[in-house]
């Protein structure tokens, strides 16, 4: 290699350094769209329908012919201690099929149109509608009423920063966390305690609340302190940050975890918004500046 060649190798390679680390700096980022999953569509424009199962790396020995998520964001689940059938979706349209087909589950009816949820395995009955359509569809969709019954995980194909989520039927006997996990590893773990919010079949409206995640101090909803004494935290949602980079998230798990004494029960969510991340001006310069390098260098090697 030529004197030259190695001191363009050797540029190359501090600019890839240098471009490398701004882009998964932990300082503010370039932001750039936000974007809401509601579960209306899928990642391909698709309609969702009322118990269609919502999958990308199924953990449940189900045949799925469609797979809805994956070019923005993957949702796989876990099993827990007692299992599931899986995610699924449940329109909570009062008046909708959540309420006219099979058993209601009526505290989920908050009228925000599709929400997710994980299946409960004593109602396993379904159809597959075939790839060109819904894929699996549950005749039963409902929340899954078991402690430690798993979680949902969405992993994103590019690092975002979370901001809120709207979670639902969270109000005596649920128990949750949202775990927030950025590129290098580090988490921030929001725990929901029972009754944050109402529900809304005996407690009426709004039965859901705005859970924030780029909050760090506790948070309170409807339920919040109704049956507390001031200052006890223990149905409001908190939260344990270590020290997470929330502009560089890559997963965000919701853990259905159940909570005794009040029965067994679970939540819901929709409407996850995050911020996709832009590169900074100044990386892009980088980028092209070397690219330039770049071109300069085998122009160089072509001559000789």
């Amino acid at each position: 290699m030529t004197s030259n060649s190695r001191w363009s190798a050797i540029a190359i390679g501090i600019l890839a350094t240098f471009i490398f680390q701004s882009t998964c700096s932990a300082g503010p980022m370039n932001t750039g769209e936000l974007v809401t999953i509601d579960f209306t569509t899928d990642d391909s424009g698709r309609p969702l329908t009322h118990g269609q199962v919502i999958s990308t790396l199924p953990d449940v020995q189900l045949s799925d012919s469609l797979f809805e998520f994956g070019s923005f964001v993957s949702i796989s689940t876990s099993q827990g201690a007692s299992g599931h059938l899986g995610a699924v979706i449940f329109d909570s349209t009062p008046g909708g099929p959540g309420e006219t087909l099979g058993d209601p589950d009526v505290d989920l009816l908050v009228d925000m149109g599709n929400i997710l949820t994980l299946q409960d395995p004593k109602s396993p009955n379904n159809t597959d509608t075939g790839a060109g359509a819904n894929g699996l569809v549950f005749n039963n969709p409902d929340d899954v009423r078991l402690p430690g019954a798993g979680s949902i995980l969405f992993e994103f194909v590019e690092p975002v920063a979370p901001k809120s989520v709207d979670i639902i039927d969270a109000d005596k006997g649920v128990g949750g966390e949202v775990v927030l996990t950025d590129i290098f590893g580090n988490q921030r773990t929001y725990t929901i305690h029972p009754h944050w919010t109402f529900d809304i079949s005996k407690d009426g409206p709004n039965g859901y609340a705005t859970l924030l995640l780029d909050e760090l101090a506790a948070q309170d909803a409807e339920g919040a302190g109704e049956d507390q004494i001031p200052g006890n935290l223990d149905d409001y949602a908190t939260v344990v940050d270590l020290g997470l980079d929330d502009q560089n998230v890559e997963t965000i798990e919701f853990r259905f975890l159940g909570q005794e004494p009040d029965g067994w029960s679970s939540f819901g969510i929709d409407n996850l918004v995050v911020q996709r991340r832009i590169p900074e001006p100044s990386t892009m310069a980088l980028i092209s500046l070397a690219g330039l390098v770049a071109i300069a260098a085998r122009r160089r090697l072509n001559r000789k």
